[in-house]
Order: structure tokens, then C-alpha cells, then sequence
């Protein structure tokens, strides 16, 4: 664990189930990370150290420590997870059509693929 896991894994120890949640902001304040910096080493601590730490919208940073708890910050972190792919999709369909429109542009300028003109 990184010296900022421990950190926050100090604080968050106090912290066991909803009921008991810690805002980012307090969470920030006690640890001296900033909030930024505090998600990605909480992701990190979830995903690498493999650690039930969960968010709650309204309430802040916990440790799950009940079924029910895993199961309602999974259905939420899901949601969250198919509404970021549907925007991934839509913008690598923008971007496609972005790319593809330069790309013609390019070969234009360039005057490749003219057909008709030999090599």
C-alpha cells in the first residue's frame, strides 16, 4: 500500500458502513490530500489493493461491511459504468466522422489515390 493509501485507510478505518461516511472534503482536510488526488488513490486502492471501499452520493468515503452496502454501491457504480460507455460511443462516433472528413481532406491535399494517373 502507497504512504497515501495508508493515509487514508487511517481515516477511513473510523469509517465503517454508510452510516458512519466521511465527505470528501473531511476526507481531504484530515489526510492533506487534495480531492483529486484522493479519488484516484481511493480507485486505486479498490481496483490494486482490492479494498471494499465505496462512495455514497449524499454521504462520502466508507468501508463496506455489509452485503447490502456492496450490492448498492456496485448497482451504482454499474449505472454510472454503462452511462459512461453510451458517452464513449457517441463520441467515438463523432470523432470518427471528424476523423474521416480531415483524412479525406489530407489525401485531397495531397493528391493521393487520383485515379486515372499512372504510379
Amino acid at each position: 500500500m502507497t504512504d497515501l493509501g495508508e493515509k487514508i485507510m487511517g481515516v477511513l478505518q473510523h469509517h465503517r458502513g454508510k452510516a458512519t461516511a466521511i465527505d470528501a472534503h473531511q476526507l481531504s482536510a484530515l489526510t492533506g490530500i487534495r480531492e483529486r488526488k484522493l479519488r484516484a488513490e481511493i480507485h486505486r486502492l479498490t481496483v490494486e489493493d482490492e479494498l471494499a471501499i465505496a462512495t455514497s452520493m449524499n454521504q462520502g468515503y466508507f468501508i463496506i461491511v455489509t452485503p447490502e452496502e456492496a450490492e448498492e454501491c456496485t448497482r451504482r457504480l454499474w449505472k454510472h459504468a454503462i452511462s459512461e460507455l453510451v458517452r464513449v460511443a457517441k463520441l467515438r462516433k463523432l470523432s470518427q466522422v471528424q476523423f474521416h472528413d480531415l483524412l479525406d481532406a489530407e489525401i485531397g491535399r495531397l493528391g493521393l489515390f487520383d485515379h486515372g494517373q499512372g504510379k
